[in-house]
């Protein structure tokens, strides 16, 4: 007489039930985000790896100084180190305006820095290029001078100024409003000048915030 090994109809059951409480452990908002980086980061980086270990070290080198690439590199780096230096000074000029002054307008103006925040990177683009082209509101201006800019290496450095100067004014305004009046007043009433106030009591607290400010506007861009 054979013993059959014993059946558990009730292994469906089972099953499901594992399931369920396997997903009601998972945290949907980490695999949402693993699955989100994975597809937008991991996924095109190791496609331009991969892409990159077919070439040799001599082909990889001509593609890298090739004159197309140089070009990129000239307009991307020289253009963003200045649109960057200049906000790094006007950028400051805003924030210190915007703190130490009350004017007409000065709600309007602050509420105007954070525009590029606002808009979306394709509709600042399509507007940037709409102003400054040949019949824009901008650009017509400067057409009949020669001067073109949608379009142009100017183009370019015009929308990188525009993209990066939230950044400066909003980063330097919190140091603005936390220093004290009362050493510049001090410095002043030991007989100081204003140069001498400003180059050796204003300026030097903002060396550091400068110097990351500029590095996140040149970053940024």
């Amino acid at each position: 007489m054979s013993v059959s090994s014993p059946t558990f109809p009730f292994h469906r059951q089972i099953q499901p039930a594992a399931l369920g409480k396997f997903l009601s452990t998972v945290s949907w908002p980490w695999v949402i985000t693993i699955g989100y980086l994975v597809v937008m980061l991991l996924l095109p980086t190791s496609a331009l790896i991969t892409k990159s270990l077919t070439t040799t070290p001599g082909e990889f080198w001509q593609i890298a100084t090739s004159p197309i690439a140089l070009s990129a590199y000239n307009v991307t780096f020289v253009t963003s180190f200045l649109a960057a230096s200049l906000n790094g000074v006007m950028g400051t000029l805003c924030a210190w305006v915007l703190v130490r002054y009350e004017f007409p307008g000065k709600k309007i103006l602050d509420a105007g820095i954070d525009l590029p925040f606002a808009l979306p990177t394709s509709v600042a683009g399509l507007v940037l290029a709409t102003l400054y082209s040949d019949n824009g509101w901008i650009g017509k201006l400067f057409a009949p001078l020669g001067i073109r800019i949608a379009f142009t290496r100017l183009g370019v450095f015009v929308a990188m100024i525009f993209i990066t100067l939230p950044f400066v004014v909003r980063t330097i305004q919190p140091v603005i409003q936390e220093m004290e009046k009362d050493t510049q007043e001090a410095s002043s009433s030991l007989g100081a000048s204003k140069m001498q106030t400003f180059w050796l009591v204003t300026l030097p607290p903002y060396y550091p915030i400068s110097l990351l400010v500029w590095q996140w506007a040149f970053l940024g861009l």
